[in-house]
């Protein structure tokens, strides 16, 4: 089996990619192991997508699957086990067979780190996020709990401040380790901060209600916002070193890693700011700088 572009990945970044390319003449395929759409099947209301006041993840992943079918993409519903590089070839092993192709380009994202804490997943969507640009608003004059100690915690929680009418912030240890913004953070009249607290157990009948603390003390709550870091999903490409110390993958400005034909996007990508319109972006650039070189050859 032998394709020019194989898209590792069937988030919003793998699958603009493959769109354009098809709809430029250009051969690919996705493989994906998992639903299409990615994190998008976590986000229960998105209004910050330009061109839909409001938009359910779920639509909108299969919004998008649904005009992949319609360009007759192939998508294959595999494991990617290891990429092998030989010569001109790229060559992809999945647990069912090896796929040579032109271009490789790894769009498989990352997973926030979760708390593991009792009923957090059954509240994935109706008050337990883990991102505040896209659910924050959701929660205007709302009283939420931010989880973290980071900078991005930091950062997250004056955002939420201006919107929600109190954020309180659990920090497990008794300081915050990230500096940023640290006595505006303070100074906010709206934020609460608790140290040494760590949540045991989220409570609620359909949507959050409150948060149990280990200590036993109960904190009431509309949402709670948890930024303990993530997961980039590039452990199957370990043996290519083009991942930085955090895991992600280090790019060029058009979403080359240093080996030749092989492109990320997407929120796998080493970068700034990861959002739906930026991981879209991602996969428009990779498109059309193959299908530049295409028109070179």
């Amino acid at each position: 089996m032998e394709y020019n572009v194989i898209i590792i990945g069937a988030g919003v970044a793998g699958m603009t990619t493959a769109i354009y390319l098809k709809r430029a003449g250009i051969s690919c395929c996705i493989i994906e192991e998992k639903a299409p759409g990615g994190q998008l099947n976590y986000i229960s209301t998105i209004e910050n997508y330009p061109g839909n006041n409001k938009i359910s993840g779920t639509d909108l992943a299969y919004n998008i699957y649904n005009q992949v079918n319609e360009l007759d993409i192939p998508f294959l519903f595999e494991q990617v086990k290891e990429i092998k590089k030989e010569k001109e070839k790229n060559i992809i092993i999945t647990e069912k067979r090896e796929i040579n192709a032109k271009y490789i380009i790894i769009a498989t994202g990352r997973s926030p780190k979760k708390l593991n804490a009792l009923k957090e997943e059954n509240f994935l969507g109706k008050g337990v996020s883990y991102c505040a640009i896209c659910d924050g608003p959701l929660y205007k004059d709302k009283e939420v709990i931010v989880v973290g100690a980071g900078n991005s915690a930091i950062k997250e929680s004056l955002f939420l401040s201006n919107i929600c009418s109190k954020v309180t912030i659990l920090v497990r240890k008794d300081e915050f380790r990230g500096r940023d913004n640290i006595e505006e953070l303070r100074n906010k009249k709206n934020i609460i901060i608790k140290y040494n607290s760590e949540i045991k157990k989220f409570a609620g009948k359909e949507n959050l209600e409150k948060v149990i603390l280990k200590s036993n003390e109960e904190i009431t709550c509309n949402a709670c916002f948890i930024f303990i870091g993530y997961d980039p999903a590039t452990e199957k490409f370990l043996n290519l070193n083009i991942t930085n110390q955090e895991g992600y993958i280090k790019t060029d400005e058009y979403c080359r890693t240093n080996i030749k034909n092989i492109f990320a996007i997407g929120d796998v990508r080493e970068k700034e700011v990861n959002q739906i319109i930026t991981a879209m972006n991602d996969g428009v650039v990779a498109a059309t700088t193959i299908m530049n070189n295409q028109i070179l050859l």
